[in-house]
């Protein structure tokens, strides 16, 4: 059943008694809480709940059922205004079926429960009411009394009901269904049966020139679509209308051309058709035969079955559905229509669809217009999306991810590449003497000078930054036969975009030291979490000493390197002759050790690049400058008194201080912050042990 009937119950019981009872009785038989109309509960729950009622409230079965009827068809009665169905009982019921007909479209099981008015005259009427559920004869009872005294207003003393159960089973379609048929025969003063059988009577005979006037003929003009069919359902004849749109139809078989689409619970059959007269009857023409009768447009016909001749025929007195009218391919047309409401009907209807059609296409471009603009929204975020993750992998890395390839499948070995690494000189005592936020300003401008080189060369590649560390590649993703070339030219271009950069809280230009190595890498993107693309080999290794061993603004390659920009003639390059290197066996042995040379400060074969032939400088004017210290950027410092503070000469330092801060401002003998910190204490430690005064740290 469904929730509609317990909710009317429940309904019901806080009208007539309170909401204690309904808590009371319905909180064993599990149908508490809220219904939802369009679930099909299980009928137990109707059971259990009456049971319950007739414990708790102390009334009989019988009175309980009768008295759930009452509330259910109350309910239904305002909600579905069914009112409007007949004026009389009798018409009431008759109509009955047909109304459920319709709500089976949103509650398909009303197609089982439905009232047959058997027979009615002046005296009363005999209802039969057939249900695929056990025991509602007293609830159907509940029902009808409900319907002939509240809402037709028969006295309850003049009202007689007598009921008869019983079974029976009926075909539909292929399969039998049984069903509980409940027969009641009802006396009553039926006054308005008698006034609605005479209204035909009053109105008296038609004259002889006017009777003659309207022959059988005539008559059947108004009916221009009916069709009249024998006990073996043999089409005998056809309205002129459809006989001119359909004039193979005569003749043959209904229930072969035809589908009964309404009721849906039946078929199409003689003994149904008769069993079942009251019933608004909907034939739809299958597409077989449609086919086979070589028609465009399936026909569909709506009507009333009507029989009382003496062979027993049946007439179908019936129109073809709107859809008739406003298909593309019409079989029909407005003036195939008699004078009448339904024409005009139609004509309004098929106004209507046009400014529907008007409107729905109206609807479709403006969806059209939609669409484009939202494809269009996609396609640059899309695009956006794209640009970003080319900004942080190659393409060929993020598609490949795409398609479900894990990262680290992305590795490749190049065989010929060229890598540049930059630091900055003195970055960690300028950041000792700035702010956070004024570090992060000087990287960014360092960045960004470089990032617009690279703007410009599509054959390089950014890999990372770490800190002040910044490190292109060359030869990857895409190779590249002249890549120590465009490496040698970044890195030339990076010296001269750092003149240009000023920051009010430095004092001079910054430097970098650059190192450049070439050789075989590989690269791809290693993990998932945080992805980034990343270059390893010992050709990494080699450039990270490289640059570590460099000088502030000088240019530090390798043999490999060296040899092919010598191969292209376009730079000044000199071998670099110092000490400097650190002493580890695999990393000399890396940059190509000279043991056979005769001179003992030629270490290994690294050289300087000087710049370009085409340049009219030399930023080396001999070889004895390499070593000589370039000026570089130092952080600005405020106005302030210091304390000279002299320390004796056996500790060979002469140190200011700042009282405030009591960091370094100035040192002999040291050319680094880090070893000049490391002397200052190991002096004072050593002196506060010797003269036992006071740490000046």
């Amino acid at each position: 059943m469904y929730g509609f009937v317990f909710d009317a119950i429940r309904l019901g019981c806080f009208k007539d008694f309170n909401n204690k009872t309904w808590q009371d009785i319905s909180k064993d038989s599990g149908c508490s809480g809220e219904f939802d109309y369009s679930v099909d509960y299980d009928s137990d729950i109707f059971y259990r709940l009456a049971d319950d009622a007739t414990t708790k409230m102390k009334y009989t079965r019988s009175a309980v059922l009768q008295m759930f009827g009452r509330w259910y068809i109350a309910f239904i009665w305002d909600k579905w205004n069914m009112g409007m169905i007949g004026r009389t009982p009798g018409e009431f019921f008759r109509n009955w079926s047909d109304f459920f007909e319709y709500k089976s479209q949103e509650y398909p099981l009303f197609i089982h429960d439905r009232f047959k008015v058997v027979s009615e005259d002046n005296e009363g009427m005999t209802l039969e009411y057939k249900t695929v559920h056990e025991d509602l004869t007293l609830f159907c009872l509940g029902m009808v009394e409900y319907v002939i005294i509240k809402r037709y207003n028969v006295p309850k003393e003049n009202l007689q009901i007598t009921t008869k159960v019983g079974t029976l089973s009926e075909e539909e379609g292929q399969k039998k269904t049984k069903f509980n048929k409940s027969t009641y025969k009802i006396k009553f003063d039926n006054q308005r049966f008698n006034s609605m059988a005479n209204r035909g009577r009053n109105l008296g005979k038609f004259p002889n020139e006017v009777s003659d006037r309207f022959r059988p003929s005539q008559m059947l003009n108004n009916f221009p679509f009916f069709v009249h069919f024998d006990r073996n359902m043999k089409i005998l004849h056809v309205g002129k209308q459809l006989k001119k749109s359909y004039p193979k139809l005569l003749g043959q078989s209904l229930d072969s051309l035809f589908d009964l689409k309404q009721p849906t619970h039946g078929h199409l059959s003689y003994d149904y058709i008769i069993r079942n007269l009251h019933i608004f009857y909907v034939l739809g023409m299958s597409k077989t035969s449609t086919a086979e009768l070589e028609y465009d447009t399936p026909l569909v016909l709506q009507g009333q079955m009507v029989t009382g001749m003496v062979d027993k025929s049946v007439l179908f007195l019936c129109y073809p559905a709107v859809g008739c009218f406003l298909s593309r391919k019409n079989a029909f047309y407005v003036g195939d229509l008699p004078p009448g409401p339904l024409k005009h009907t139609v004509i309004a209807l098929i106004c209507l669809k046009n400014s529907l059609v008007e409107h729905s296409l109206d609807l479709e471009k403006e969806n059209m217009r939609y669409r484009e603009s939202c494809l269009e929204a996609a396609a640059k975020e899309a695009e956006l999306s794209d640009n970003l993750l080319n900004q942080l992998m190659p393409p060929h890395i993020h598609k490949a991810v795409r398609v479900g390839r894990p990262y680290g499948e992305s590795c490749e070995l190049y065989n010929n590449a060229t890598v540049l690494l930059s630091d900055m000189v003195g970055f960690t005592s300028i950041c000792s003497q700035i702010s956070p936020m004024d570090v992060a300003r000087m990287l960014n401008a360092m960045y960004m000078t470089f990032d617009s080189l690279i703007s410009n060369r599509k054959s390089v590649y950014k890999v990372e930054t770490i800190g002040d560390g910044y490190m292109v590649v060359v030869g990857i993703p895409n190779t590249q036969e002249r890549h120590a070339e465009y490496a040698a030219d970044m890195a030339i271009d990076m010296l001269a975009g750092l003149k240009k950069v000023e920051l009010p809280f430095l004092e001079g230009k910054m430097a970098v030291k650059l190192g450049i190595n070439s050789g075989p890498i590989v690269a791809g993107v290693m993990g998932w979490k945080v992805p980034r693309y990343g270059v390893f080999g010992d050709t990494v290794n080699v450039v990270n000493v490289l640059e570590s061993t460099s000088k502030a603004n000088r240019i530090h390659i390798s043999e490999s390197t060296f040899k092919l920009l010598n191969s292209t003639g376009k730079f000044v390059m000199k071998p670099r002759r110092s000490n400097s290197l650190i002493d580890r066996t695999d990393i000399n042995q890396k940059l190509m050790v000279c043991p056979e040379s005769q001179d003992t400060n030629f270490i290994s074969r690294t050289y300087w690049l000087c710049g370009r032939r085409t340049s009219d400088t030399n930023p080396f004017e001999n070889e004895e400058a390499e070593d000589e210290a370039l000026p570089v950027a130092v952080a600005k410092q405020p106005v302030t008194k210091t304390k000279k503070t002299t320390v004796p000469t056996d500790m060979g330092l002469d140190v200011m201080v700042d009282p405030e801060s009591s960091s370094v401002i100035s040192a002999e003998g040291v050319r680094s912050v880090e070893e000049r910190w490391k002397i200052v204490v190991e002096k004072i430690r050593k002196f506060e042990k010797e003269s036992k005064i006071c740490s000046i740290c």
